[in-house]
């Protein structure tokens, strides 16, 4: 008997969905609003398309884990939208070509790998904060969103691809910026964002072959370059060959530091809220690390810090929805998804559930302790996906994010800017509209 048999109801309709265009522009309200009428499973058509939300930890589960080979990236609208950037990279291959790759990149991300980059996470964090005390000294705001966006996309090119491509961060960051303004509110007919997208990705390719031409004249090397490289099939050299190591390279890029960089900023913004946890950031900070040998251990005993982390990822997560396609009839809930619906994971809205998170718009650091964390159920916090796709650097992001985070609280108190009101934009990523512009101030100036 198949699922169409047993006559099972589709999930509740949203009647009064907006179309898709004001659907793009406020994304968090639909979703949000929706889910408090309608619970755990809804549906809505916008676009051309049947697209049902699960906003359930198992439904999450049922559609990244336990039935993940039903629920496919291949023909969803944000795949469509990344592919012009990212190609045939490990975020949007599937079957064999998406196995092959993850095989290859795997141990550039183990532990024993991600150890030694320490140290250089520590020296281009210490070159980001020298910059920052000359506006510390004058009091002049700057945007901190842009600067961790530099600060994490050097960070991955020297642990990840080891060239150090300072002069053309600026460039690259305001590239990535654009390419996803552009793909977040795609018109096909805006002829002016065309160009800057064409001249955007041509920009980030270029780099790209900065890095590519630079390693096949020194050669060698232990990273995740070195690893690509050498994994790269002779079936593909040539010019096509080119193009797919060049994108793989731009998903690690573009991947590697965006997220990261997104989750320091709310965390940062949090604590410009918070002073009495920015203190605890502190205190940890000055206990761990202070004038201590720099070690790997160290930074991973930054508990405190490591639970603003995740609560920052959990009330703003960078990625912020996962879709997929459902190939074959399935029955979720005890509700029929028929095959070619389009089905929507949101962390934003998981992340918020109240059967699974008290006051879930109350900032507490401490829902992370060891004792609630491990009662919660694991698809209720999907910071990094979950299932096979989950993502492949996330200790490698949490290394680094622990790290950057504690420093600069060590050294800065980073206060608002009166009248700058923080919301969240949901576009490729989760960030602050307009950036986050805000005052540093030394606590040794006090």
């Amino acid at each position: 008997m198949s699922l169409a048999d047993l006559n099972l109801p589709l999930p509740p309709l949203v009647t009064d969905a907006p179309d898709l265009g004001a659907l793009r522009a406020r994304p968090l309200r639909f979703l949000t609003e929706s889910a408090s009428r309608y619970g755990g499973l809804f549906r809505y058509t916008a676009g051309g398309w049947s697209t049902v939300v699960v906003n359930h930890p198992l439904h999450a589960q049922h559609v990244l884990q336990s039935h993940a080979r039903n629920y496919v990236k291949q023909g969803t609208p944000d795949l469509m939208m990344l592919l012009p950037m990212l190609g045939q990279g490990l975020m949007t291959t599937e079957g064999e070509p998406w196995a092959e790759q993850r095989r290859v990149a795997r141990p550039a991300f183990e532990h024993s790998r991600i150890e030694p980059w320490v140290q250089v996470m520590a020296e281009c964090t210490e070159d980001m904060l020298r910059r920052w005390e000359d506006p510390a000294r004058t009091g002049i705001p700057f945007d901190v969103e842009r600067e961790l966006g530099h600060l994490t996309l050097r960070i991955v090119t020297r642990c990840l691809f080891g060239c150090d491509l300072e002069d053309a961060t600026t460039d690259f960051a305001g590239a990535v910026q654009q390419l996803n303004s552009f793909m977040s509110r795609f018109d096909a007919e805006d002829a002016v964002g065309l160009r800057q997208f064409r001249e955007a990705s041509q920009l980030i390719d270029t780099l790209v072959q900065r890095i590519l031409s630079r390693r096949r004249e020194t050669g060698g090397g232990t990273d995740l370059l070195a690893l690509l490289l050498e994994g790269h099939p002779p079936a593909l050299d040539g010019p096509a060959g080119e193009r797919v190591l060049r994108e793989q390279i731009f998903t690690f890029l573009m991947a590697g530091h965006e997220t990261t960089a997104k989750a320091l900023t709310w965390s940062l913004h949090l604590l410009g809220l918070h002073p009495e946890a920015r203190l605890r950031v502190r205190e940890e900070a000055r206990a761990l690390l202070g004038t201590k040998p720099l070690v790997a251990e160290r930074v991973r005993a930054l508990d405190f810090g490591g639970r603003v982390l995740q609560e920052a990822m959990r009330l703003y997560p960078p990625v912020w929805l996962m879709s997929r396609i459902c190939r074959e009839d399935d029955c979720v809930g005890g509700y029929h998804l028929p095959a070619g619906t389009l089905v929507i994971v949101s962390p934003y809205l998981l992340h918020r559930h109240p059967d699974y998170w008290s006051e879930p718009e109350t900032f507490d650091p401490e829902r992370f302790r060891d004792s609630r964390a491990s009662a919660r159920h694991p698809y209720a916090y999907l910071p990094f996906s979950g299932g096979p796709r989950v993502c492949i650097g996330r200790n490698f992001a949490m290394m680094e994010a622990r790290l950057v985070l504690a420093m600069v609280v060590q050294r800065f108190q980073l206060q608002h800017v009166e009248g700058h009101r923080v919301e969240p934009e949901a576009l490729v990523t989760l960030r602050p509209s307009g950036g986050l512009p805000m005052r540093a101030r030394r606590w040794d100036a006090e």
